[in-house]
């Protein structure tokens, strides 16, 4: 048969050196089970009890019950007491109480795990034969045995569940009242000492953007003994990871100091989710709700990529090891939504962690399965000195540097579903996007129209009503381990030199400069670079459009009331036309062209006044192309204006449109708007003279004040 697969791999672990990073004593390593539930964020709570947090609770307290050196903790208390309420089985609420009545006692500090067996590595194969199946598509497990409350308070009594925070919420830090903060870790409180008779101890923060220092002294008075906290400015926790300041003491009040103290854990990089480690992949019923399929599936621990398992697992280890000043390390296993199919992900990690501790002497880790109390007993015996950390928050909150990428957080205000392209600038030309779950993300990057040395990055997205979509944007060369490492496409820019005002003279079927997607072509006219017409695909009808800046010279002299201001449009007659000559760019990609068009005051000068950078989608097939084919989008920059001058933008076309303009009404739907006769003011009021239904010029027109002239009606 030869030599097991997996040896090669353990003989690099061995020999394998990364001086500076690894710590020298044996790590301990603390797994810390969980899963985190949004309460308010994708769907409702009743869609989330649906889909996955019944399963949750239902499945850990059967698979806590049925091995004892598993563990897990609980944070939210909105899903756990419908749970318990609508749920849970007598026995089953027994047992919780049972295994949170009795904090264990420190396991011994020799290495392996004792709750196991020992066990060589060639008996590998008996232990996979007992592994559960890879868990059924049909959903969510919602099977209840009548013995789920008596099954709660037995994990309870003795250590094996624990609850952490205990609000019903992990409340946001940023822009939450101290009184809110107060009344829902009230609440939940007082169900978990009503119910159970017990007090959270530590809390659980890992996901709330940014850190106030009010939630650490609300903690500390609630009589919590450890705060843990993780999403805090990129460069505030590099400066901390290498200075190992990962952990400190934090006096959030001023005026409180020492008398209201409290430990603080930071995460580090890695944060709350144990990214490569998910074995359950994704509700059924998540993937029905969001019509798409996400399969977040890893493959299951087997004889053939045991080995690969070990190796990222030990190198993790080592990284985190270096920015921390004791040998235990707190590694955090689980993410979004996870630990709803717990029969499978705990025997998937029983496996990984007995392997692991088969070979600690080799490794020189130990790792064993912990609540947050565990973890934090540990590091208190080791009687280390700790810093201070004043009355300064975490905020604002930034979540990546642009050297080694952030992420972004797009919500769609609407209520259906909207498929659009998203702007971000970045610092690197080589560019990975993934969703929430490490899907790549299809995404163009081009160099930026307004700032030097930047890019603009356009990531493609469709986000149902009311929801939020976060990416993860890094460089290439850093996409992050068992990720798919898809790179943005990258445009290409070709440009027209400078052209100085004059009436256009090229006639139609003359050579123009064409900009096309599958529903419009847009022509430049070469001797104005100023647009000349669009053709639409649907219609097959060319319609001619320039546009072009003017401005008027208005009253700015108070002594000769009244004056032009914000309120009083007052002209002192016609508009001009605000520049003499024009640039163009015209940038290609797979997923967006853009034209640039740069207007200059004079001939000579250096700096453009006004820009107009209008953009056609490409929408690929498998997503909904119908709104973003047909949506010619510009936007506009404006200024350095002058004084008394009001600046308007122009546009012209053939349309027969009866007098009648749309345009967005507060940016919350289009709005159809009529042409009124003002004769006492004719000059003072905006000219509508024709534009129409087809041609709506769209939201990012308007700031700038839009003055439709339009030709002959001859369409």
């Amino acid at each position: 048969m030869g030599l097991p697969r997996w040896l090669p791999l353990f003989a690099q672990l061995v020999v394998l050196q990364l001086p500076g990073t690894w710590a020298e004593d044996t790590i301990r390593v603390f797994v810390v089970p969980h899963s985190h539930m949004d309460v308010g964020w994708l769907y409702t709570v009743q869609e989330n009890m649906q889909i996955y947090a019944a399963s949750v609770y239902t499945s850990v307290v059967r698979e806590l019950t049925l091995k004892e050196h598993r563990r897990f903790i609980a944070v939210e208390q909105e899903y756990f007491r419908l749970w318990w309420d609508q749920f849970a089985s007598r026995t089953q609420k027994l047992q919780v109480r049972e295994l949170l009545a009795h904090v264990p006692a420190e396991p011994p500090r020799s290495g392996v795990d004792l709750a196991f067996p020992l066990c060589l590595p060639h008996q590998v194969r008996e232990l996979l034969a007992h592994v559960p199946a890879e868990p059924p598509r049909s959903g969510v497990d919602l099977a209840l045995s009548s013995g789920l409350p008596h099954q709660v308070r037995e994990l309870l009594a003795h250590g094996r569940l624990e609850f952490v925070s205990g609000g019903q919420v992990m409340h946001d830090e940023a822009v939450t009242h101290f009184d809110d903060q107060i009344l829902q870790l009230t609440e939940g409180h007082g169900f978990l000492y009503e119910t159970f008779g017990i007090r959270p101890q530590f809390s659980w923060q890992v996901d709330s953007f940014g850190a106030s220092a009010t939630t650490p002294t609300l903690f500390a008075l609630a009589g919590f003994n450890a705060h843990v906290i993780s999403r805090i400015d990129y460069e505030i926790k590099e400066a901390l990871m290498h200075a190992q300041e990962m952990q400190f003491v934090w006096r959030g009040s001023q005026s409180l100091a020492e008398q209201q103290e409290i430990f603080t854990h930071v995460l580090d990089f890695y944060g709350y989710c144990s990214v490569g480690y998910s074995w359950e992949g994704e509700a059924l019923l998540l993937t029905q709700f969001q019509n798409e399929e996400h399969n977040n599936l890893n493959d299951p621990v087997t004889v053939s990529n045991i080995g690969m398992y070990v190796e990222r697992f030990v190198l993790d280890v080592k990284s985190r090891a270096s920015l921390y000043r004791t040998p235990h390390i707190l590694w955090p296993w689980g993410c979004d939504r996870t630990f709803f199919n717990a029969g499978v992900q705990f025997a998937n990690m029983d496996l990984l962690l007995h392997f692991l501790n088969t070979q600690a002497s080799q490794l020189g880790i130990t790792v064993e399965y912990a609540t947050l109390g565990a973890y934090f007993r540990a590091v208190h015996a080791h009687n280390a000195t700790w810093r201070t950390h004043g009355h300064q928050d975490f905020l604002p909150y930034s979540s990546g540097s642009e050297p080694k990428g952030h992420s972004a957080a797009v919500y769609n205000p609407l209520a259906w579903t909207v498929t659009t392209l998203i702007n971000l600038t970045v610092s690197f030309p080589s560019v990975t996007v993934t969703d929430e779950s490490g899907h790549p993300v299809k995404a163009q990057v081009q160099s930026s129209k307004e700032i030097p040395h930047k890019y603009d990055l356009y990531v493609l997205t469709t986000i149902p009503g009311l929801s939020y979509r976060y990416y993860s944007i890094r460089p290439t060369e850093q996409a992050p381990e068992g990720k798919q490492a898809t790179t943005a496409t990258m445009a290409f820019t070709s440009k027209l030199d400078r052209k100085p005002r004059k009436p256009s003279t090229r006639p139609w079927g003359k050579k123009l400069v064409s900009v096309k997607n599958d529903c419009y072509t847009v022509f430049l006219d070469p001797d104005t670079n100023l647009m000349h017409s669009i053709w639409e695909r649907q219609s097959n009808r060319t319609v001619s459009v320039t546009q072009e800046f003017l401005e008027y010279t208005v009253s700015g002299d108070k002594n000769d009331a009244p004056v032009s201001d914000n309120y009083v449009f007052l002209p002192k007659g016609p508009a001009d036309p605000a520049w003499e000559a024009v640039r163009v760019e015209m940038v290609r990609g797979r997923l967006l062209t853009e034209i640039r068009q740069y207007f200059y005051r004079t001939l000579e000068a250096k700096e453009h006044t006004y820009a107009i950078y209008s953009r056609l989608a490409h929408v690929p097939l498998g997503f909904d192309r119908e709104l973003l084919c047909h949506h010619l989008e510009q936007e506009l920059r404006v200024g350095p204006l002058q004084v008394n001058r009001e600046a308007v933008l122009r546009t012209s076309t053939d349309l027969q449109s009866l007098r009648v303009l749309h345009s967005d009404s507060n940016a919350f739907q289009m709005q159809r708007r009529l042409h009124r006769d003002y004769p006492a003011h004719t000059i003072s009021r905006v000219r509508w003279r024709g534009l129409g239904a087809g041609a709506s010029t769209g939201a990012p027109l308007l700031p700038v004040g839009v003055e439709p002239r339009l030709g002959q009606p001859g369409v």
